[in-house]
Parts: structure tokens; C-alpha cells; sequence
């Protein structure tokens, strides 16, 4: 994804009513969306605006689909390029899958659910590959590069120096990290290590969720709208609305019951939550970081912990 925001979607089609709806449904995720009517419009666009992802339409005049993914391919090797093509064209998007598309969708798409698998798949797989590449230019590094985020944290451990030069080379990712370490040792300043390296624009948001009943839970994390349950008189914003932009840093996520995990879970799987009360989910700005006094071993081996949760939190250890 971006470095600080959600990721830049340039849309290339063709079909004013399905860019329409394509820019309007990515839009409302919160993504910042470019539309292309055309190929030789959408290689300008791509070129000016360096977007973190492409749709793009096949059958195209003057510039056809094909040729405006070979003219990416020769700018960017790793961009994902989502094929949406019509009934008929699986020949031409079997040939644009092996000249590098990241995937293929037939219109007309009656369920954007399917749309959104594919872009979350995509972006999280280009992460990835961009964490990849900086762990390793990271880890070739003698020292840490931008030592003043790290200015809060007093160490001259060289084991220390190593953490943080890992914190650098996952900073820009948009996916979860998950801190351990017994209490006192400061996970909360890593963490926020980590949001200053990110560059993201939004807060630092802290939460401890431990002693957190679902209700409270829910209610501090997504809110609410006025009226949601007695006593709601008012819109809340909760703690991911705060943190739009920037890091939500959940403290003690080891204590969560099973029901908050399983909540959060569909969070991270589906970047957007549903304020209580509300009917209109919105989507997630903020990068998510946890910790927990329990070790991953614990954390694994016990029954309280869900597996699946424990992979969504764990893509990055700490």
C-alpha cells in the first residue's frame, strides 16, 4: 500500500458507467482513485501520478489493454495490474496474466466483494514484496539510517540496533505487527518508533484493550451512532476513526476474549468496521500494531488465542 495513506488506484476503462461505479465503490473504501478513460490517457496518468495499483480494461481503442501493460511492465516490474475484461476475452487475459497481470475479473461484476478480494490480495502481495526488499537493503545497513525516531528509546545494545533496524525496514508496510516482551520493557515506545518511521500523517493512537468486555471493546474501537444502545445520545468516534491517517497501537491484545479477537480478525481480513448502531461499514485508515506481555510460543500454544487472529496480528514480529 501507500507509505501513509490507503493505496492509489488508477482506473482504465473505457465504459463510462462501469468507471463510474469502480471509482465511486473504491472511493467510498477510502482509496484515493485516478480514472482513465482511455490507454493512451491512463499511461499519462500512470506516469504523472505513480499510482499503487492499476484496473485495467482489455479491449481498448486506440491503445489497447495489452499494450498499456507492456508499457507498465517497462516502467514497473511489480506493480499490480487487475485485468477486468468482458464475456469472451479469456484468450486475451490469459496472455495479459503471463505478461505479468496480478490477476483477471470478467464483467460485469454484480458483486464488489470480489473486486475487493482481489485488490486486498493484491496489495497486501505488493507489501510484501516491497518489505522483502527493504528487510534486505535494511539488513545490509551498518547502522540504523533514521536514527531520531528512535530518540526516545536510551540503548547502546547492539541487539537493540538490530530491532530497530528492522522496524525500519517494516515501517512503510501497511500490514500488522505484533510486539512481545514482559511489562516495562517499553513496547508502547517501539511502537511508536515505528509510527515516526512510517511517515504516516495521521496520530499515534494508544489503547490498552486488557479488562476491555466485548461491549466496551467494540465501542472504543468503532464507535458508535447516536442512539446504537440506552444511553448513546450522542456520535462517538471510536479509536480507528482517530487514528485515520496514522497508527492504532492496541496494548495487551493477548487478553482480548475470543469474540474481540474474532471482531478484529474480520477488521484486518476486510480493512473496514461497523460502528455499533450503524449499517454503514467504513473503511480502515490506520495501520494496526499490537503487543502483549505473552510470549508468540504462549500465545500459539494456548487455546485462548485463535490461530487464525494470531496470523492476521503476526505478520511482523517484534
Amino acid at each position: 500500500m501507500a507509505d501513509a495513506e490507503l493505496a492509489k488506484i488508477l482506473i482504465i476503462e473505457d465504459e463510462p458507467l462501469l468507471r463510474l461505479t469502480l471509482g465511486d465503490h473504491l472511493r467510498d473504501r477510502g482509496f484515493e482513485i485516478i480514472e482513465a478513460e482511455n490507454g493512451q490517457q491512463g499511461l499519462e496518468l500512470f506516469r504523472l501520478h505513480s499510482p499503487d495499483l492499476v484496473t485495467l480494461d482489455l479491449r481498448m481503442s486506440p491503445v489497447s489493454g495489452q499494450e498499456v501493460l507492456e508499457a507498465i511492465r517497462d516502467v514497473d516490474r511489480d506493480i499490480p495490474v487487475i485485468i477486468i475484461s468482458g464475456h469472451g476475452q479469456m484468450h486475451d487475459a490469459v496472455l495479459a496474466l503471463r505478461a505479468g497481470a496480478f490477476d483477471y475479473l470478467q464483467k460485469p461484476i454484480i458483486d464488489m466483494a470480489i473486486l475487493d478480494h482481489s485488490i486486498n490480495r493484491a496489495l497486501e502481495h505488493s507489501s510484501l514484496r516491497r518489505c522483502n526488499a527493504n528487510l534486505s537493503s535494511s539488513f545490509l545497513a551498518d547502522t540504523v539510517q533514521h536514527p531520531q525516531n528512535f530518540a526516545h528509546i536510551v540503548t547502546a545494545n547492539q541487539k537493540m540496533y538490530d530491532i530497530f533496524r528492522y522496524c525500519e525496514a517494516i515501517a512503510k508496510s501497511s500490514e500488522s505487527v505484533l510486539i512481545t516482551g514482559e511489562t516495562g520493557v517499553g513496547k508502547e515506545l517501539l511502537a511508536k518508533a515505528l509510527h515516526n518511521a512510517s511517515g504516516r500523517s495521521g496520530p499515534f493512537v494508544a489503547i490498552n484493550v486488557a479488562g476491555l468486555d466485548d461491549h466496551a471493546f467494540s465501542d472504543t474501537l468503532f464507535g458508535h451512532v447516536r442512539g446504537a444502545f440506552t444511553g448513546a445520545d450522542r456520535l462517538r468516534e471510536g479509536a480507528m476513526e482517530k487514528a485515520a491517517g496514522g497508527t492504532l497501537f492496541l496494548d495487551e491484545v493477548g487478553d482480548l476474549s475470543q469474540q474481540a479477537q474474532l471482531r478484529l480478525l474480520r477488521v484486518l481480513q476486510e480493512r473496514e468496521y461497523l460502528p455499533l448502531g450503524s449499517d454503514v461499514f467504513r473503511p480502515l485508515k490506520a495501520r494496526i500494531l499490537t503487543a502483549t506481555n505473552k510470549s508468540v510460543q504462549e500465545l500459539r500454544s494456548g487455546d485462548s488465542f485463535r490461530k487464525d487472529f494470531f496470523y492476521r496480528v503476526a505478520v511482523y514480529t517484534i
